[in-house]
């Protein structure tokens, strides 16, 4: 890859965009202990701030807004109204 910090960066948003969209709690936090880990092998320093906060804030996250399952654990939609265009790893 041409430019390797920013396909680091693409892969750690991808795991976090997975993480926030999940919808089943237990994998959510299987997730997130996997996506610290990641980050915490990593020496991108935003991403740095991103676990401090996670960590602080890991209860509160992993507790679901809707009682139907209708919203992922992270409290967004689990089916937006658009669908999300793919993302293309080959141009990074």
């Amino acid at each position: 890859y041409r430019y390797p910090e920013l396909k680091r960066a693409w892969v750690l948003k991808e795991s976090f965009r997975a993480w926030y969209r999940e919808t089943n709690r237990s994998w959510a936090e299987e997730m997130l202990g996997l996506l610290k880990e990641r980050v915490e092998g990593d020496s991108l320093p935003e991403f740095k701030e991103l676990l401090h906060t996670l960590t602080n804030w890991e209860e509160e996250t992993l507790m679901p807004t809707s009682p139907g399952g209708s919203t992922s654990v992270a409290g967004v939609p689990s089916s937006p109204l658009k669908p999300t265009p793919p993302t293309n790893e080959r141009d990074i």
